[in-house]
């Protein structure tokens, strides 16, 4: 008799663990499509072929703006080095060095911020584009600097920028990119 009780217990854990092991793969499922699909659902499409890169949807004022966002697919994101003390809204963005890639990027995002004390600051900005479009724009407390040249590396000196705050912008239209900066004062 208690070999039998043995064995029916056996076979409810059995059971149970493979309840949990089957609700396990499904969430895991249901979440890696549903990221998919929200991914698909949410990207901007380049419409305007493969060999140019400019965008094509995104306007300016959506770049400039503080409240655009952004979905990105396969994507990696790196800081290193020192913090400017830039404040709570930018703070990850904050590092000497940033640097981001996607396989597919729609819409706009900061990739590095900057506050400092100094009046000049050294930007290292390098760039590689896949597909898709795909945008580096730099701002000063708000308003429009200046674009930078994309599938290179590129320097930029700002002057005149003591306790303003910088951000480079990256706008993409399902984009596949490569793109880190480095700042030196």
């Amino acid at each position: 008799m208690s070999q039998l009780r043995l064995k029916s217990n056996v076979r409810k854990e059995s059971v149970m663990i493979l309840c949990v092991v089957a609700f396990i793969l499904i969430f895991v499922l249901w979440r890696v499509l549903s990221t998919v699909l929200y991914h698909q659902n949410n990207s901007i499409a380049d419409t305007n072929g493969s060999a140019n890169f400019l965008l094509n949807t995104l306007t300016q004022e959506d770049i400039l703006s503080e409240r655009y966002g952004y979905t990105m697919y396969a994507s990696s994101t790196r800081g290193e080095g020192n913090s400017t003390n830039v404040g709570y809204e930018w703070e990850e963005e904050d590092r000497d060095l940033r640097s981001m890639s996607a396989k597919s990027f729609s819409g706009v995002t900061v990739l590095q911020s900057t506050k400092v004390n100094t009046d000049t600051l050294m930007l290292n900005i390098n760039s590689t584009v896949d597909s898709g479009n795909f945008r580096i724009v730099i701002t000063v407390d708000g308003v429009f600097y200046d674009d930078v040249e994309i599938n290179q590396n590129v320097r930029v000196e700002l002057n005149n920028i003591q306790n303003k705050t910088i951000l480079i912008k990256l706008a993409g239209e399902s984009a596949a990119f490569q793109a880190s900066v480095t700042r030196s004062y």
